[in-house]
């Protein structure tokens, strides 16, 4: 299998509990040769990061706090600042199910 790498952008504010649910479930899911970014785009929320999986080899997180707090400037933040082309965008309310990424790639 050819080594895939992913960009996934989530836009969040106020919602710690849902993104580390959603960080713990796509962290479970990564794959032999899939290397996955996960871009948080927040607005000055103060999440505990402490909280957040340890990055891996495969698995890096990174978040952004952002002034403009409306679904389009954090996900347009989020597409400007990715390493991969290939981008997936979810919602901070959308836990994903234990196939989600192996569905993408």
């Amino acid at each position: 299998m050819k080594c895939k790498n992913i960009s996934i952008i989530i836009p969040t504010y106020k919602r710690e509990k849902q993104i580390i649910k959603i960080l713990k479930s796509l962290k479970n899911q990564v794959v032999k040769n899939l290397k996955l970014e996960i871009i948080i785009c927040d607005s000055f929320s103060n999440y505990n990061k402490r909280f957040f999986p340890s990055s891996s080899k495969n698995f890096k997180i990174k978040y952004f706090n952002i002034i403009k707090n409306n679904l389009s400037a954090k996900r347009n933040y989020g597409i400007n600042k990715a390493k991969y082309k290939n981008i997936i965008l979810i919602d901070d309310d959308c836990i994903p199910d234990k196939y989600f990424l192996s569905t993408y790639v």
